[in-house]
């Protein structure tokens, strides 16, 4: 018998009040001046908060969202076995062009971090996660695996909830298009 050790929960699913969301969306996204990250490589994307310490939720008008990400922390938690308290929330608009990428990275000592799509023509790029276990690099027996790297394609009104300490990514985009993705990350008191 072969037991799968150590799983990492990744949370998939879709936004239910979309067109409200996108409706409170539209009317914030003209108003965001979208600049390069501190520190960061050429050719990555523009980001709402470089600091990566604003609450959108503060700065704007934003309750159908709010609620309904609310909705999603909630089921991951439950699924995890964790009842959820109180949190704090701090969150950021990423827009990629084409030629832009995120770099892998993680988000430190976040408990739960999360994307939600609102414009992409789902070949913009593609979310990577990469194994939290760099070790099965080590021997050849595990490199062949295709867990090494997961991607997932991305899709208006998805949202993505996942540990913060996951490594992750976002592929190039090599389309004309331009994709906006809402991220966050949640820290329980």
């Amino acid at each position: 018998m072969i037991e799968e050790l150590f799983s990492t929960p990744l949370y998939v699913s879709v936004l239910n009040e979309f067109e409200s969301i996108k409706t409170e969306m539209s009317e914030v996204l003209p108003n965001v001046d979208f600049m390069p990250g501190r520190k960061l490589l050429a050719g990555t994307h523009l980001l709402s908060d470089p600091s990566f310490k604003e609450d959108l939720f503060e700065r704007y008008d934003l309750p159908k969202l709010k609620e309904e990400l609310d909705v999603h922390i909630r089921e991951y938690c439950k699924h995890i076995q964790y009842e959820p308290k109180e949190y704090d929330l701090t969150s950021w608009l990423a827009l990629y062009q084409k030629g832009q990428y995120a770099q892998i990275h993680d988000h430190g000592d976040s408990d739960i971090s999360g994307v939600i799509y609102f414009q992409t023509n789902g070949n913009d790029g593609n979310i990577f996660f990469t194994s939290p276990n760099p070790h099965l690099r080590t021997a050849k027996i595990f490199q062949h695996l295709p867990s090494m790297t997961w991607t997932h394609q991305p899709a208006v009104g998805k949202v993505i909830l996942f540990p913060g300490w996951l490594q992750h990514g976002v592929m190039t985009n090599e389309t004309d298009g331009i994709r906006v993705s809402f991220s966050f990350n949640v820290k329980f008191k």
